[in-house]
């Protein structure tokens, strides 16, 4: 009876259709960045008129609240999105390359008489 170990952790760190997927997941977490810069630089906008105290009146104060608590909507939604994507990103690649490389490993098996692997 012939009998191998793989470690399927080092096997899918070094395989390139992981490696690929793993380049793409940074590129979808960068886009994410990038669209949530806008806000970021629009609310430390207010807290810096806020704190230096450029806006005097009460009516515009008010505005700039009610502007800041819709910003901080906008980059929760964008948090919870980003969250969501990168999760399936994640499970999606990891299923793909399970399934790759258990194909792979099933071939070199039954091409090498490798009963138990």
């Amino acid at each position: 009876m012939e009998l191998r170990v793989v470690n399927f952790e080092t096997l899918t760190r070094n395989y390139s259709n992981y490696q690929l997927g793993i380049q793409n997941i940074d590129e979808e977490k960068n886009s994410f960045i990038k669209s949530l810069d806008p806000v970021k630089k629009e609310m430390e906008s207010i807290i810096s008129q806020v704190s230096t105290g450029l806006i005097v009146d009460e009516k515009t104060q008010r505005e700039k609240e009610e502007r800041f608590q819709i910003l901080q909507q906008q980059a929760m939604e964008i948090d919870n999105n980003f969250k969501k994507e990168m999760k399936r990103l994640h499970e999606e690649l990891n299923k793909k390359t399970y399934d790759e490389l258990s194909e792979i490993i099933t071939e070199y098996s039954t091409a090498n008489g490798i009963d138990l692997v």
